[in-house]
This record gives C-alpha cells, sequence and structure tokens, in this order.
C-alpha cells in the first residue's frame, strides 16, 4: 500500500544487453552451494568472465553426484578454486570457516548465494521441522552472509530465489516464502545503498533440484517452460549489467498460465496484457454456450476440462475416467495442484480442497462440477444421490458375506464345513507367532507367564495380494495384519454382494470394523515402517484404509467396545442405514494374535479358560479361549 493505494505487482519484459560482464582476476567471490549443479556452472561461468579466486561453500565440502564433468571444467580453467564444507546456516561456522580460507586471498568482491534444499508437502502437513529444512540454508544462509560481508565493498551480492516466490507452486508454502525472503533481503540491501540481486529462477531443463524432480514438462504445460544452462547463464549476465534489484528468469507463455491461473492475470498485464485479459473474459461467456449444449455434449466437456487439468498437474497421461486418480498415479501435492488448476477454468464453482478424495474419478468430478455449475439442474446424473434406504428394521437385508476363521474357515462355504464336521480350531501357538515355550508356565500365579498353549489361530496370515489393493510391497509391510485381512475378507463380502472395484467407487457406501487388539504395534520395532509406519498401526486406518481403496464416501469408522466391538460395529452400520447416512454398509470384525502380552495380562486376571474352551452360560464355565479371524 502506498500513499492510500493498493499497488500490485507486475512482470516487465527485461531489456537484453550484448555487453558482456567482467569480473576482477584479484578479487574473491564467494558461491554458497557451490559443488551443487546450478552453483558449479555459475561458478565455471565467472571463471569464464574474468574471475581470479573462487570459493565453493557446501555443506558436504564434496562434488554433487553426477556434476563431476562440471567440475573437472571449472578446474580446467586456471582460476583458483577452494572448497569449503560448511552449514551456511549456521552463523558461528560459516564465519570459522570463511575466515581461516579467506587469510590467504585476495579481497572479497563478490556473492552469489545458491543454496537450497527441498522438502514439499501439502499446507497441512507443514510443520516447523519441514519450515526450517528449507528456511536455514535459504533464509538464515543469505542472512548470515549478509553480514559476514558487511564492511566489505562487494559489487555483486546475488541470491538464487525461485518462481515460486512469483507464481506460486502447489506443495512448496516453504520454499515459496523462503524465496519471497531473498527477495526482501535484495530490496533491504538496496536500500541501503549496497550491492543485492534476487534471480528468480525457473525450472533448469540440465541441472539443479527441478531437473533432478523431473518437473520441467510439469511446468510446461503451465505454460511455463525451462531454462538451458547457456539461457541462464546470458539472462544471469544481462541481470547484473542492468543492475536489476529482482528479476525472473524462465520460458513465458502468458496466455497457457493465465488461462489456468487467473489470479496471476494482474501479474501478467503489462506481459500480454490482451492474452491474458482475454483468457478471463471468455470464461464466464463460455459457460453461457455450454449451457445451452446437450446433456451428453456438457458431461463431454466436463470430462475434457478434468482431463486437461489432471495431465497439467501430473504431467503424465490421464488413467480411465472411471478409474481411481489416486490408483493411477496422483499424489497428495498434485491433487491440491490439480484442485487448484480446475477451480481457475470454473471460477464460478468453490471446490473443495478434498476434491480429489471425495470425488476419486474423472467422471465423478466431471459430474460433480457440472451439477454444481448449473445449480442441480442439468438433466446429468448427480452425484451422491441416496437410494434404497431402509426406514424400518425389516428393510434392511443382508447381500454379502465373508470370512476367514480357524480350522481352515477360509470363505463360508468352508466355515459351514467346518462346523458340521465339528472341527476344533484351537491349536497350540505357532511359533510363527512367537515361542510359547518362552512365555508359558503351569503355575498360573507365575509372573510374566501364561498358562494357557492354545487359541484359534488363521492360516496363511502372511500372505497378502498388494497389488490388487494397489499397495507397494514396502506399504503392505508396514500395515497391521488385520488391516490387510479385512482389505482382502471385506472386498470379498462386496464381492459376493455383487460389487465390483468399478461400482463401489464414489457410491455413499459405509463402513464399520470391530477391534480391540493392538498387537502389530507392540511386537513391531520403533521406526520399521518408515513413511507408512504411523497408517501401519492406527486403528482407525483399518476402516479409512479400506473406504480410501475403493473410493466410498460414507461414514467410515472402527468400535472399540472390546468384546462386544462387532456387535457394536453391525448395530452402527444399521443406524447409519436407518438416519440415510449411507446407501449400504459393511459391517466387520478383525482380530490377529502376535503377542503373549495380552495373553499374560489375561491369564493374570484369570479371564482365560486353562484348558482353551468357552463353555458360555454353563456350569463348568472357567473363562474364554482367544481366536483369531
Amino acid at each position: 500500500v502506498r500513499n492510500d493505494h493498493r499497488c500490485v505487482a507486475r512482470l516487465v519484459p527485461l531489456e537484453t544487453t550484448v555487453e558482456s560482464i567482467s569480473f576482477c582476476k584479484d578479487a574473491t567471490y564467494l558461491i554458497s552451494g557451490g559443488l551443487g549443479g546450478i552453483g558449479l556452472l555459475t561458478a565455471r561461468w565467472m571463471a569464464e568472465h574474468g574471475a581470479g579466486n573462487l570459493v565453493l561453500l557446501s555443506r558436504s565440502g564434496s562434488v554433487a553426484k553426477g556434476q563431476e564433468s562440471e567440475w573437472e571444467q571449472l578446474l580446467s580453467t586456471q582460476v583458483r578454486v577452494e572448497t569449503v564444507a560448511c552449514n551456511v546456516g549456521d552463523q558461528e561456522d560459516l564465519k570459522l570457516k570463511l575466515d581461516e580460507v579467506l587469510k590467504n586471498m585476495p579481497a572479497v568482491r563478490g556473492v552469489v548465494h545458491s543454496a537450497g534444499v527441498l522438502e514439499d508437502a501439502a499446507l497441512l502437513n507443514l510443520d516447523m521441522a519441514k519450515f526450517e529444512k528449507v528456511y536455514s540454508p535459504k533464509v538464515q544462509g543469505a542472512w548470515n552472509l549478509h553480514h559476514y560481508t558487511e564492511g566489505m565493498e562487494l559489487d555483486v551480492f546475488v541470491m538464487y530465489s525461485s518462481i515460486a516466490a512469483v507464481f506460486g507452486s502447489a506443495g512448496q508454502g516453504n520454499y515459496g516464502a523462503a524465496n519471497a525472503c531473498l527477495d526482501g533481503l535484495a530490496q533491504l540491501r538496496r536500500s541501503q545503498g549496497i550491492a543485492g540481486t534476487t534471480v528468480q529462477w525457473g525450472a533448469w531443463s540440465d541441472v539443479g533440484m527441478a531437473a533432478r524432480k523431473g518437473v520441467g514438462q510439469k511446468l510446461d504445460r503451465m505454460g511455463l517452460g525451462s531454462i538451458t544452462s547457456r539461457t541462464g547463464m546470458t539472462a544471469l549476465g544481462n541481470i547484473l549489467h542492468l543492475a536489476k534489484v529482482n528479476a525472473v528468469v524462465t520460458p513465458l507463455r502468458p496466455a497457457v498460465l493465465a488461462k489456468q491461473r487467473q489470479g496471476l492475470v494482474p501479474l501478467l498485464s503489462v506481459t500480454s496484457p490482451h492474452k491474458a485479459m482475454q483468457n478471463v473474459a471468455g470464461e464466464d461467456k463460455g459457460m453461457e454456450v455450454i449451457a445451452k449444449l446437450s446433456p451428453e455434449e456438457q458431461k463431454a466437456y466436463f470430462v475434457g476440462l478434468v482431463v486437461e487439468c489432471v495431465e497439467a498437474a501430473t504431467g503424465q497421461q490421464s488413467a480411465s475416467p472411471d478409474a481411481s486418480l489416486m490408483d493411477a498415479g496422483m499424489d497428495s501435492l498434485s491433487a491440491v495442484e490439480f484442485r487448484n488448476l480446475l477451480q481457475d477454468r470454473v471460477p464460478s464453482v468453490k471446490l473443495p480442497g478434498t476434491l480429489v478424495f471425495d470425488y476419486p474419478t474423472i467422471n465423478a468430478i466431471a459430474d460433480y462440477v457440472l451439477t454444481v455449475v448449473f445449480d442441480g439442474k442439468s438433466p446429468v446424473l448427480q452425484v451422491g444421490r441416496r437410494r434404497n434406504v431402509p426406514s424400518s428394521p425389516g428393510d434392511v437385508a443382508i447381500t454379502g458375506m465373508a470370512c476367514q476363521f480357524p480350522a481352515g474357515g477360509e470363505g463360508t462355504a468352508a466355515f459351514w464345513e467346518a462346523l458340521l464336521a465339528k472341527r476344533d480350531g484351537l491349536v497350540e501357538v505357532p511359533l510363527e507367532r512367537f515361542d510359547i515355550d518362552l512365555y508359558h508356565s503351569t503355575d498360573m500365579d507365575s509372573p510374566g507367564k501364561m498358562y494357557v498353549r492354545k487359541a484359534g489361530f488363521v492360516d496363511r496370515l502372511d500372505l497378502f495380494d498388494a497389488p490388487f489393493f494397489n499397495l507397494s510391497p514396502a506399504e503392505a509391510r508396514a500395515m497391521d495384519p488385520q488391516q490387510r485381512m479385512f482389505l482382502e475378507n471385506g472386498f470379498e463380502a462386496l464381492h459376493h454382494a455383487g460389487y465390483t472395484k468399478a461400482s463401489l467407487m464414489g457410491h455413499s457406501v459405509g463402513v464399520f470394523v470391530g477391534s480391540m487388539c493392538y498387537d502389530f504395534h507392540k511386537v513391531r520395532e520403533n521406526g520399521m515402517g518408515g513413511a507408512y509406519g504411523a497408517a501401519g498401526v492406527a486403528q482407525c486406518i483399518t476402516a479409512n484404509r479400506f473406504s480410501f481403496t475403493f473410493g466410498l464416501k460414507g461414514p467410515s469408522m472402527v468400535v472399540d467396545t472390546a468384546c462386544s466391538s462387532s456387535l457394536v460395529a453391525t448395530h452402527q452400520a444399521f443406524l447409519a442405514l436407518a438416519h440415510h447416512e449411507c446407501e449400504a454398509a459393511l459391517a466387520a470384525g478383525v482380530n490377529t494374535i502376535l503377542s503373549p502380552g495380552p495373553f499374560i495380562e489375561e491369564c493374570n486376571a484369570r479371564m482365560l479358560s486353562p484348558n482353551a474352551r468357552c463353555r458360555t452360560l454353563d456350569a463348568s464355565a472357567d473363562g474364554y479361549a482367544r481366536g483369531e479371524g
């Protein structure tokens, strides 16, 4: 705000110059991040333009992997190059290391701050640790170099910023904010009459973090493109020659960018005023035209629009319109990017941040947008409608079943046969669960011991069809076996009822699971699950993972009321149907036995039958027997 007026930034084309910049042969130049791809590229460019002494700072002090050729080219220039391993974000470490290396070198005349790391995450998942990881080398490092060089007569003080600070970037809130700080520091230095410049680089096609992460193709779809090494260094020379404070370097197609990010139109209005504004003006008129199309043509238009945004966000060809976008490769970051792109294309609709999770397929999203755009009056089938919900207990029917029990009771037919044959499902604790001999004692008062040796165990608990559920081997290993067992049996029950994976997607189906044991959490070593560990042991995820996997939109919960958990879960499922909270419900119970702990605790309380027999309501009852399923 200036003089009571709100001012908005504008991108203005930078005039080019054919005059080349030169550096001093008898001076020293510091480059943070100097052993990374862009740092080494900058160092070689400076050497080729007269710099005689370079000090390359990096945390490791070693040349980045894949940059050996660039390093060799730098050494071939005959320039004096010193490498320093230091943490530029640590003021004391930086001062100590620079004081030592600069003792026998010419005066410092320039700084290039190119250090930086990425720690991308959706906004809700950004914590202080992720901010600190990005801020320390980028912001604190720049501030430390600013203070260290106070009083020195610098010709250049260049900080490598990013277009994330200008255009924004989904999943890079910390990175964009850090780079914006550099832009502010450049302004501060100029206000003090000293050198200060930030270069807001776009994606590099051949070096740097963006090149390693392969985001160039994605940015190109957005109208930004990527920079070659030659183009980047030529632009840097122009920026320094013209003494600019803040400069953006990226191939730019304003019309494409304005179409996908309408909030950027003011920023682009000088660069391409007519194209930018025409894209905005065209959207509202476009909706009037679409309203006159047939229902089929309307649906086709919005499917195409969703496909275009999906491909722009993920950088890959879209999947089948009825396939789950998350299963097809979309992650949480690209889901946010997709939602933002689509929001810009249909500004009249307020899209939820959970769009991809609420409407997990291209068709479901297209139906949702179409319904909302035309205020629910579109003849196209509305998403999420209720069908055949019960008004009395007699209206509820069991349409599918599945089970996995001891004594070979895998499936309802096998379980019925086991019942008819009166097969005993109680066996001695298998060695793959734990060594019963280490914990058993016939003395019922023996502390830390269990007086029972038998329970009901299912067969082949370790087997799981991870690919069917689009799970990686690593994630499957990190999952509680109860989650795996429920995924397989829950889907079998729905399949028995006539559902398929495709027909379930986007439907209002509730999931209610009774579960009370946490054995996997006890036996798993700390940190064993890695990134999947937290979800792998959380009880609530047993139901939530099922809902997510099949794109179900009904209630999803785990009930723990001890021995009545499955009964209460079934009751909750009925109540959800009766109150029209879902059109169908899956009720289940699941239990596995992996640890001796519960046995020992329940033996201490005399809850278990010494003979591992349940004699409910009988005079000879002496406890109960544990079992899986």
